[in-house]
């Protein structure tokens, strides 16, 4: 059967325990003088070990992915028709685009400021699904961290909201240049990855602390 580190971790629980109560008999010999340097050496190094376990066996809590905080933009102004794309990069220093509109109009006299949000959304959607708006992003590890969203607050915001991931901490959304009133002053944090916190340990130094923890049993006259 596997070692596991929550199985180490109830083996020094239990030899820890059994370790405080040796110790106070330990110092009723001592008090007395019916001891022998030979037991306060193995004492000494059972301690040793019991503390140096203590720091190794971290057992894995899972990790709740969450997303960063949203941010809030301008629906895009531009002049003229153009192409136009907003996104961000991640902690690697890859693009990720979140949308993009291959032939986005802004404001003229065809689409007004009053009408801009119906014109964008309509615009965001009619890009298909590769850039649509639930855009998917997979991290350098090629793991699904789940989706961009683009929604539209009111006639002059959009909303952007990230997957659940911490690539994006500490970056800055990127737009396309002929957005003329583009804002990128807020900086992405917050974000968590789904996963694990533990230290790694491989199986030959499990069987190692297994053995230790083994041996101090027997010194104590415990079992586990």
């Amino acid at each position: 059967m596997a070692i596991t580190i929550q199985h180490l971790k109830d083996k020094h629980t239990k030899a820890n325990i059994a370790l405080d109560s040796h110790g106070l008999k330990l110092a009723d010999k001592l008090a007395t003088g019916n001891t022998h340097p030979s037991m306060i050496q193995k004492f000494n190094l059972m301690s040793a070990w019991i503390s140096f376990l203590n720091g190794k066996l971290v057992v894995p809590k899972n990790i709740v992915g969450a997303s960063p905080g949203n941010v809030q933009i301008d629906i895009p102004i531009v002049v003229g028709l153009t192409p136009i794309t907003v996104g961000i990069e991640n902690n690697s220093g890859r693009y990720v685009p979140i949308f993009s509109i291959y032939n986005y109009l802004g404001t003229n006299a065809l689409v007004s400021v009053n009408e801009l949000d119906s014109y964008f959304l309509e615009k965001l959607e009619a890009s298909g699904s590769n850039l649509s708006t639930y855009t998917r992003y997979i991290d350098e590890q090629n793991i699904d961290r789940g989706n961009f969203s683009v929604l539209v607050l009111n006639e002059s915001t959009i909303i952007i909201n990230f997957p659940k991931t911490s690539d994006f901490n500490g970056q800055r959304l990127l737009g396309s240049s002929s957005i003329t009133n583009f804002n990128n002053n807020i900086e992405v944090s917050k974000g968590v990855n789904k996963g694990e916190s533990s230290s790694y340990l491989d199986e030959e130094t499990k069987k190692k602390y297994n053995k230790i923890l083994e041996n101090i049993a027997i010194e104590l006259k415990i079992s586990y």
